[in-house]
């Protein structure tokens, strides 16, 4: 096993070593050295509505089709 992973024995946790271990991934420092250099907008043209988690979808389209609607209506 590589020494980047530390197996936990029982009902202990696998830790996997690496560069975000125990860094809030808000810290300025973190966030400062990983921006990208250059942003890159993938669909600039499309606004994009953020509708949840995983539940409405897990719903199928009795639900997803009526929201879609009534965001189109908005």
């Amino acid at each position: 096993m590589s020494d980047d992973i530390v197996k936990g024995e029982g009902i202990h946790r696998t830790h996997i070593q690496g560069r975000f271990t125990r860094e809030s991934l808000q810290a300025k420092k973190l966030l400062s050295e990983t921006e990208p250099a250059r942003e890159v907008r993938l669909l600039p043209d499309a606004n994009i509505v953020a509708i949840g988690g995983h539940s409405i979808m897990d719903r199928g389209k009795a639900a997803v089709l009526p929201f879609c609607a009534e965001v189109v209506r908005l």
